[in-house]
């Protein structure tokens, strides 16, 4: 071998490792946030989404929300000193301010976590706002999209917050992050939150978010009985089966929740009590006085209101024998001597002979 090239296979093994510890260098310096990582433009991901400014800043509207495209510089510890890190920070206005989304709870917020009875979306996503519209706006695709989301981003104040460590992102990364976010707060600024959550109830292909939605839609038409309509109401009676929700829900359909209220006020717990309180709320129907003093122990003070209504004779002897007892309701008249009264003063009204049944005949000495 000529030394001419021997030299010249030094010279390129020597240009390679020079090359290799720059570029080895040039790695370490990227990923510790030197200042070759923070010399990246964001120029790029700015005219992307449309937005103007500088290689640090941008700003500008996207579909009609303002956006602000930041690069900065945060401070890390790491040994008994600091080095900057470089972070892309991406902020969209949303106006709403009635909705908290993020991976954690904020500390010292009061605010309490809405479960939307998906497991795998409240273990990484904690919620904040009104449970009815939570559940309207949380369909599968848009519960997706939020977990996606909460790896980089919190949604508090009105202002989605997104960041990313480390050099620029993929621009079509930024792109999508952003599009996610405007369609999010679209979505809950236009919904219609009692027909959104009856859809979750009845076609959600997670059963727990179906309970949920189920139970937080009877609680809105409770408070809001001019918004009830029949053919939601059956359908969502359809759909039900935890045996709390299916006796409230009863009750709102009236007659037709009957064969529900039977089936239930058969049972035990507060669901048989609240079915039995369901019938009498139809009127007077067989049975109906011994149900109700079969939950006489429990004092509810329900079923003392309920027998004003429907009890009888045995109603009366049940109340004084509790009367008997030296039961002791406060402000008189408490509710048993109420009941009590009520009871008497209907039944003395009544005339002598069976309602329904026809007067007796009159007797050989009658006048003709």
């Amino acid at each position: 071998m000529s030394s001419l090239t021997l030299m010249g296979m030094l010279f390129v093994a020597t240009t390679s490792l020079i090359a290799a510890g720059a570029t080895w260098l040039a790695v370490r310096r990227r990923r510790d946030g030197g200042p070759l990582g923070l010399a990246v433009s964001i120029a790029p991901i700015g005219r992307e989404l449309g937005l103007t400014g500088t290689e640090d800043r941008a700003t500008g509207t996207v579909d009609g929300h303002a956006v602000v495209l930041e690069r900065i510089a945060a401070p890390r510890r790491t040994g008994p000193g600091e080095r900057p890190v470089p972070w892309i920070q991406v902020r969209v206005a949303s106006g709403v301010a009635d909705l908290e989304l993020a991976s954690e709870r904020r500390a010292g917020s009061s605010g309490g976590d809405v479960v939307t009875g998906d497991p795998a979306f409240d273990r990484v996503v904690w919620v904040d706002g009104d449970p009815i519209r939570v559940l309207a706006l949380l369909d599968a695709p848009t519960r997706g999209m939020v977990s996606g989301l909460m790896r980089h981003a919190v949604h508090r104040d009105g202002t989605w917050l997104w960041s990313s460590e480390g050099l620029v992102p993929d621009p079509d990364l930024v792109r999508s992050a952003v599009a996610t976010m405007i369609a999010v707060t679209r979505r809950w600024s236009s919904l219609d939150a009692p027909s959104e959550c009856l859809e979750r109830a009845v076609t959600d292909p997670v059963g727990g978010v179906r309970e949920r939605a189920g139970e937080q839609l009877i609680l809105w038409w409770e408070r809001n009985p001019d918004h009830r309509r029949d053919p939601d109401l059956e359908l969502l009676a359809s759909t039900v089966q935890l045996r709390g929700p299916a006796v409230r829900l009863a009750r709102m359909r009236g007659e037709a929740g009957r064969d529900v209220l039977e089936r239930w006020a058969a049972t035990d717990g507060d669901a048989a009590l609240d079915a039995v309180l369901g019938l009498a709320a139809l009127g007077i129907a067989p049975g109906l006085e011994a149900r109700l003093l079969a939950h006489l122990p429990g004092r509810d003070p329900r079923v003392f209101e309920a027998l004003r209504t429907v009890g009888g004779p045995a109603a009366v002897a049940a109340l004084e024998g509790v009367v008997a007892q030296g039961n002791v309701w406060g402000a008189a008249p408490g509710p048993v001597d109420s009941a009590l009264e009520a009871i008497r003063a209907r039944l003395s009204s009544r005339p002598s002979f069976e309602e329904g049944a026809p007067p007796a005949p009159p007797g050989p000495n009658a006048e003709q």
